[in-house]
């Protein structure tokens, strides 16, 4: 993930699961155990020998929605983008 390795990456989808209030399921391979946190928890959390495996919306109840996020911007400005972080 860019955005952990490179803290100040614009990240779109980051910054759409923090305003969703989403929450991150993380699972610890070595003993099974899981544990959930926020976005900005995961980027301090050091994930060597872990595997983050859903994401949580609990505002949503329990009815089932599909997401679908479309990015419309041009090849020049998103090349841009990446080389200028």
């Amino acid at each position: 993930m860019i955005k952990y390795a490179h803290r100040d990456f614009p990240s779109d989808v980051f910054v759409l699961l923090e305003a969703l209030n989403v929450g991150i399921d993380v699972l610890v391979v070595d003993n099974g155990e899981s544990f959930t946190c926020s976005p900005a928890e995961l980027m301090d959390i050091n994930m060597t020998g872990k595997v983050s495996f859903s994401l949580l919306c609990s505002w949503l109840g329990n009815q089932k929605y599909q997401l679908f996020i479309v990015k419309a911007m041009s090849c020049g400005v998103c090349f841009h983008s990446c080389l200028s972080t």
